[in-house]
């Protein structure tokens, strides 16, 4: 009588038919990578502002993680089915419980700062050479075109206020260049409610919801404004029109920064 040898021994001790099955299973031909189970979903600003631009065309994606993993970076079997007999799933299926236990404990929190906003895709065109003030290559040649991603935002209100509510607006802008990404950010104000930085998580509570009822508090305004002088050219423009521009099209735009531009002499300016 012949036995097969990729058959169990019933009387082999569980941790060892599992070692040898285990052994079976990566003795063979390694697994192809496959993209992550996670990751297939959508693509990110990058892999869109590439097609939009032209700079890619379809292709396959790609990603780093060859398998949808567990907590302990264990691949999974399977990322979409639980294992079950009859159709009743098993309380033994440690994958199914760590999955459901992160669910549920999960808290998908707004930001802080900047929390709610809109994003537009673009080009930037040069039209002026400025190669005297900066070695960018993308800022050397009039006429050469730059796509950029832009994301225009509120500072504290979230998104369940209106695009024009009263509140500072931000924006951060992603030149995607051939040397690499080049990102700047501004406010639609030239000047801030604060200079020092230790300030600066009281500015933005001030303009935020008061965690006891969940309603803005202009007394934490007005407590900010007349105890920190240096806010009140801030604040003035706050309860201004610049406080409620109409749309994103109507923005001003200020940097938040004095930026440093090196030539190729290596001699710098501030801008």
């Amino acid at each position: 009588m012949t036995s097969n040898s990729n058959q169990m021994n019933p009387l082999q001790h569980p941790l060892e038919a599992i070692a040898s099955g285990i052994q079976g299973a990566t003795s063979g031909e390694a697994r192809a990578p496959r993209i992550a189970h996670v990751m297939s979903t959508n693509e990110g600003p990058a892999d869109i502002i590439a097609k939009v631009s032209g700079y890619t065309q379809g292709g396959k994606r790609e990603d780093d993680g060859p398998y949808y993993t567990n907590n302990e970076g264990i691949p999974l079997p399977d990322a979409e089915h639980s294992k079950n007999i009859g159709g009743i799933p098993l309380v033994s299926d440690v994958h199914l419980l760590q999955k459901q236990q992160h669910f549920n404990r999960s808290k998908n929190l707004e930001r802080m700062v900047h929390p709610c906003g809109s994003g537009a895709f673009g080009h930037f065109e040069v039209t002026k050479d400025v190669s005297d003030l900066t070695k960018a290559d993308f800022l050397s040649t009039v006429g050469e075109k730059t796509p950029v991603f832009v994301r225009f935002s509120t500072v504290t209100l979230g998104r369940e206020f209106p695009d024009e509510a009263r509140n500072p607006r931000g924006f951060a802008i992603k030149f995607y260049t051939k040397e690499g990404n080049y990102d700047i950010v501004g406010l639609n104000f030239p000047v801030f409610f604060c200079r020092d930085p230790i300030q600066g998580p009281d500015v933005i509570r001030s303009q935020a919801r008061n965690p006891r009822n969940f309603l803005l508090d202009y007394d934490a305004t007005f407590d900010l404004l007349g105890n920190t002088p240096e806010s009140i050219h801030a604040g003035v423009m706050f309860f201004s029109d610049h406080g409620t521009p109409q749309g994103w099209t109507n923005n001003h735009g200020y940097g938040c920064h004095t930026f440093k531009w090196v030539n190729k002499q290596g001699k710098f300016v501030y801008i």
